[in-house]
């Protein structure tokens, strides 16, 4: 299975370790000091994962990657289903109830990958890397890729 991740030039080496989802208070899936990757199932998702995250009327960022991710045939998938999820899931902020499902995912340790609705678009699908996970080091990195953000997804005045 191949999945995306948009990272920036200076996190490319560690783009597999967490380290950056770990150091907010902000994110959907993990609360600070959890270490988690999160990744989409396309291109056109990751840009949106990021986008919604960014001020992007004034400037595009130019130091943005994208890199394309495989996991292997036999690597351990655990899923959470839309219909399970409470009906804050999507709220912004993300709430202590996503964190929690995220935290709980990483600390039992039971799964490589957690599969999870896009709060944007949740008939899509992100994929949640535990790096502490034993299979984690069967998830390899294929390629990284310039990225250019489109220039029409800045405001026009």
């Amino acid at each position: 299975m191949i999945v995306f991740r948009i990272e920036r030039e200076k996190y490319l080496e560690t783009t597999l370790m967490g380290i950056g989802a770990s150091m907010s208070e902000g994110y959907r899936w993990n609360s600070i000091n959890t270490k988690i990757v999160y990744t989409a199932e396309s291109r056109a998702l990751a840009i949106l994962e990021v986008s919604v995250h960014l001020d992007i009327s004034e400037d595009l960022p130019d130091d943005r990657y994208y890199v394309e991710i495989e996991f292997p045939d036999e690597i351990t998938i655990q899923e959470v289903n839309l219909e399970d999820l409470p009906e804050d899931w999507d709220f912004k902020p993300p709430t202590l109830t996503t964190q929690t499902i995220g935290d709980d995912f990483v600390n039992y340790n039971e799964a490589a990958i957690l599969k999870v609705p896009s709060s944007i678009v949740p008939q899509e699908f992100n994929y949640l890397i535990n790096p502490n996970h034993q299979e984690a080091s069967k998830i390899k990195v294929l390629s990284t890729t310039k990225m250019i953000f489109d220039s029409r997804l800045k405001n026009k005045k």
